[in-house]
């Protein structure tokens, strides 16, 4: 992992309307921005979604403590929330850092 690429805590799937959130990990900066399971981003920084893999790849360009504005569809009411990346954890000592362990 590179602690110089952000991290949202959330994970999407795509959604008619833009891409539906799937996961929000607990302290993430997609918890403390409000972002819940089910929203449906429809926008980030005024730009359509298109498809879920240009979300994340724009996403990844930003640097961590970057504001994000996200307009969210919620039920029938749509939101602003504006998220800002944290950054991703650097592999503990002894670790690979592919997720497995080492």
């Amino acid at each position: 992992m590179n602690p110089d690429e952000p991290e949202y805590g959330m994970t999407v799937r795509p959604h008619d309307a833009g891409c539906e959130i799937t996961l929000v990990t607990p302290g993430s900066a997609a918890e403390r921005a409000g972002l819940k399971i089910d929203d449906i981003i429809k926008k980030y920084d005024g730009k359509p979604v298109t498809t879920v893999d240009a979300f994340v790849e724009d996403l990844k360009k930003k640097k961590p403590d970057d504001e994000v504005t996200f307009e969210v569809l919620r039920g029938t009411q749509t939101l602003t929330l504006k998220v800002k990346a944290g950054r991703k954890a650097a592999p503990a000592a002894g670790q690979s850092g592919d997720g497995r362990g080492g």
